[in-house]
């Protein structure tokens, strides 16, 4: 990157503090976009993760449905049809909680790892 500066400062001209400050923006412009491409990166593995979650989140409900409607096959009595329609409730509460906890977790950490990433940038940066 600093040879192309370089180059493209005597194509144009440019005295030596001219070249000098061309070079220092165009290496602070890649380390932007290394910064700004991490920070994609880090999104899209979040992205993933959270989709992943979903999917994981709709099969267990699949699954525990299934075994509940076999459950209210069962029942005799309106208070037992009550009651396991209660815990299906109670069930897709705490799923849906939980799943929410660990979507929570990997934004945190996506936008952890990307503020690090961004401040180690600017700490290189010269100002």
């Amino acid at each position: 990157m600093g040879r192309s500066s370089e180059q493209f400062s005597r194509t144009l001209g440019l005295s030596g503090e001219d070249a000098q400050k061309l070079t220092e923006a165009t290496e602070r412009s890649a380390r932007n976009a290394q910064t700004l491409l991490y920070s994609g990166t880090a999104a899209a593995k979040v992205i993933g993760g959270v989709s992943q979650e979903c999917l994981q989140m709709v099969r267990q409900q699949f699954e525990r449905h299934i075994a509940n409607m076999n459950r209210l096959w069962t029942c005799r009595t309106p208070q037992d049809f009550a009651a396991v329609q209660s815990d299906m409730a109670r069930e897709t509460v705490e799923t849906a909680l939980e799943s929410g906890r660990r979507i929570a977790d990997l934004s945190l950490k996506m936008v952890d790892d990307t503020g690090k990433q961004i401040k180690q940038t600017m700490d290189r940066t010269p100002h």
